[in-house]
Parts: structure tokens; sequence; C-alpha cells
């Protein structure tokens, strides 16, 4: 047991370093790859950036910093949402949304790296929180097609 005890112990102090006084633990190993925020910084400046300018500047007068939004800096399902099924990413009043056949993982990429620019990857999103949006988008369409047929 002391063993055990011992590398779970180990473990634990690799994987976070203990700030001093007030500091939060840094993580040693991150949530998002360098990599991966590479990644959704290109699917961003390929498919968001025309119309919501860089994260931290925005494109005002219509869009504001990415950066100080309480949909990035919130919940990543939420995010995942706004991203695939916002009213502002569909052509036309109803018409197909814009990221409706991006892959999930390009959805990812681009959520955290907005997430990253906002200083709030503590909670990244992931592949299965993309997947619940679609099935809550899906869901309530299905509903909503029931409801008007009756």
């Amino acid at each position: 047991m002391l063993g055990k005890l011992t590398v779970a112990s180990i473990l634990a102090a690799a994987l976070f370093i203990t700030g001093c006084g007030d500091s939060p633990p840094v993580a040693l190993f991150p949530l998002v790859s360098k990599e991966d925020i590479l990644k959704g910084e290109a699917a961003y400046a390929n498919s968001c950036r025309y119309c919501h300018g860089l994260p931290e500047t925005g494109n005002l007068p219509v869009f504001k910093p990415l950066r100080n939004s309480d949909i990035v800096k919130g919940d990543p399902q939420v995010l995942a949402d706004a991203i695939l099924f916002s009213p502002h990413h569909r052509k036309g009043s109803d018409g197909p949304y814009l990221f409706e056949k991006v892959d999930d993982e390009t959805i990812v990429h681009i959520g955290n790296y907005v997430r990253d620019k906002a200083e709030a990857l503590e909670t990244p999103m992931r592949v299965k929180t993309v997947e619940r949006a679609r099935e809550a988008h899906a869901s309530a369409t299905a509903e909503g097609a029931d409801s008007a047929a009756q």
C-alpha cells in the first residue's frame, strides 16, 4: 500500500506545480496541445476571421472581441452550440448553417483557440462536447417538426 501511495503522490506532484502565494497551480501537461491551438488558429483564420476579426480586437462595431465574450469564457457546450448553430452562422433565414458540415475536431480546434485567447482553457472543448451540441440541435429540430406536423 505504501508503494502505491508513494507512486500516486509522485504522480500528483508531477502533474501540478503549486504557485507561490495566491498564484494558481500551473499544469505541467497542458490540457490542449500547442499544435491543436495552432490548428484552431488556422481554421479560425479561414472560417471566422473575415466576420469576427481577431479574437483580441473583434471587428467593431458589429463583432466585439471574442476574448471578452461570456460565451467564449463560459461553458464549452454553449460555445460549441454557438459555433455550430448561431443564427448569425446561417445562410439566409432558413438556409444551412455555415459549420454544419465541418468535422467535430475542427470545431473543437476553433473553440479551444478562442478559449485560449480568452484565457479560459481550464475547461477545454472536447469532441464529445460538439457531438452533444449536434445531438441536442437534431433533437430540438425533430421536436419542432413533430409539433408543426400536428
